[in-house]
């Protein structure tokens, strides 16, 4: 059994791998190590080639994907019932966990575990509800990972420089100001930031979040900025990220991975809503607030030219430090305390 978050797995079909620029690593499916009626001369048409080329059902769209979402978000991402074909026709419709990998704050790929659901006919029959995956229905939930429930409320914490962090970030929770929330890896920036999207009655489908890091560096600005039709081979018109989140929030996880050139247009939406999509003459105009977050000092990113000055400067009224835990030291037996009794009763025990 493999328990992912909670998530108790007991049985799966297939793991896929893939690298941040989607192409496929490794796919069980197709291991003539665990699959023995597999075509093997075929393995080639499916292993080593991007994940849109194989299966063009798939879009780049993190909602209809579990695989895109994880590697866009940095999420550990659950989907029930993806229906998807593979460039041959063939259909599968499965259930997902998603879990990225991650390096020193960097999106490197993605592992998904994977349970096929072997017929169509599964999916619509009440009478057979599907309770494999998970050995109870409740895991099923997708709410397990629902980032609607982190408030401020769920920080845990007594440390003064923390406790100071929570109250500057409920007040900028209700201001139109740009946020910057900066600290180590594994500071909680993301739980900042989910927090304050709660914290601001922001409807979520008003929300957009994107971990720069894991975006094609060439592609950055078209996903953010979007795309008319001719201004390069393939390009359609479309909408970018900042389009989605008019009236809203854009969240940009790892900001420093953002190209020099592309953050002058960033620093230009920061300054009036207005920017062009590649390849157009029309000016735009959101109304966004802009929440970035990055792992990097910002004064040491300007320095080793990962961040612009004058976007810096645009940051720096809203800017929210989160201190590591070792200088925190009065938090680790608060942490400690918290995860025996949590965990004491997960498992029944009495650790003291």
């Amino acid at each position: 059994m493999i328990n992912i978050n909670g998530l108790k797995i007991n049985s799966l079909d297939y793991i896929l791998i893939v690298d941040k620029e989607f192409t496929i690593i490794y796919n069980t499916r197709f291991d003539k190590r665990v699959n023995v009626n597999f075509n093997f001369a075929d393995t080639k048409d499916y292993l080593n080639k991007n994940l849109f080329e194989v299966y063009p059902t798939i879009k780049k769209d993190s909602s209809t994907s579990s695989i895109v979402k994880c590697i866009t978000t940095g999420e550990i991402v659950v989907k029930r019932f993806q229906k998807f074909k593979d460039f041959k026709g063939n259909l599968y419709v499965t259930h997902n966990v998603t879990i990225p990998l991650i390096r020193e704050g960097k999106i490197l790929g993605a592992v998904e575990l994977v349970k096929d659901i072997k017929t169509i006919e599964n999916i619509n029959n009440d009478n057979n509800k599907i309770k494999f995956f998970y050995e109870d229905e409740d895991f099923f939930d997708d709410t397990v990972n629902d980032t609607s429930k982190f408030t401020f409320d769920t920080i845990i914490t007594k440390d003064n420089k923390m406790l100071r962090a929570i109250e500057q970030a409920k007040k900028m929770s209700f201001t139109e100001n740009p946020t910057l929330i900066y600290g180590e890896t594994g500071t909680g920036k993301e739980v900042f930031v989910q927090a304050i999207i709660n914290n601001s009655g922001i409807p979520r489908d008003k929300v957009v979040i994107q971990n720069c890091a894991a975006l094609p560096q060439n592609l950055i600005e078209s996903i953010l900025f979007g795309t008319c039709r001719g201004a390069y081979t393939g390009a359609e018109n479309r909408k970018g990220l900042f389009d989605e989140a008019d009236g809203g929030i854009i969240f940009l996880d790892e900001l420093n991975s953002i190209p020099y050139d592309v953050q002058g247009k960033l620093l230009r939406v920061l300054q009036d809503g207005s920017f062009r999509p590649v390849g157009s003459n029309i000016q735009k105009k959101v109304h966004v607030k802009i929440i970035a977050a990055m792992n990097e000092d910002p004064l040491e990113a300007i320095k080793n030219q990962h961040l612009r000055k004058d976007l810096f400067y645009r940051l720096s009224s809203g800017m929210i430090f989160l201190p590591p835990l070792r200088e925190r030291k009065d938090d680790i037996l608060l942490f400690t305390n918290y995860y025996i009794k949590e965990y004491n009763v997960i498992y029944g025990k009495n650790v003291t």
